[in-house]
């Protein structure tokens, strides 16, 4: 294997482990989103029964009540827990987002090397092909004059 085909290699790795990083990214954002919606629909039943509770909304009796304070309250609960994955999956984007970042960095610095080596093969090949060419010169010059 040449120093072009270990670089195209490399390349075509980082291409990959970049890919992947963007998938997780991707995942992490639509987990994010996800809490998101379930937070509102959350805060919305808080304050549909919240508002059975306050004077002047249809009128319950006391055991009615009583269950609405206990929905409430298991409600309160389910957001904190909310709240606890929403930081959970804010984390997980940023950090999804930081390897995203160093992947293409990496994949893109393996990109110019591959295209850098491929230049100096390039230029490597011209110059064997010059000196050919005046090799080939030469002894046709030799040649014509012997």
């Amino acid at each position: 294997m040449n120093k072009q085909q270990t670089w195209n290699l490399l390349a075509k790795v980082a291409q990959s482990k970049s890919a992947e990083a963007q998938t997780q990214l991707v995942k992490a954002r639509q987990n994010l989103e996800e809490v998101a919606k379930s937070e509102k629909r959350l805060q919305d039943l808080y304050a549909d029964y919240s508002a059975r509770l306050q004077p002047g909304g249809p009128s319950c009796t006391m055991a009615e009540a009583k269950n609405l304070r206990g929905f409430i309250e298991h409600i309160e609960t389910l957001h904190q827990s909310l709240i606890r994955n929403r930081i959970i999956a804010e984390r997980a984007v940023q950090g999804a987002t930081r390897v995203f970042t160093l992947c293409e960095t990496h994949r893109a610095r393996m990109e110019g090397l591959a295209e850098r080596a491929l230049r100096q093969e390039q230029k490597l090949l011209q110059a064997k092909e010059n000196k050919q060419m005046d090799a080939l010169g030469i002894s046709q010059y030799i040649a014509a004059r012997g």
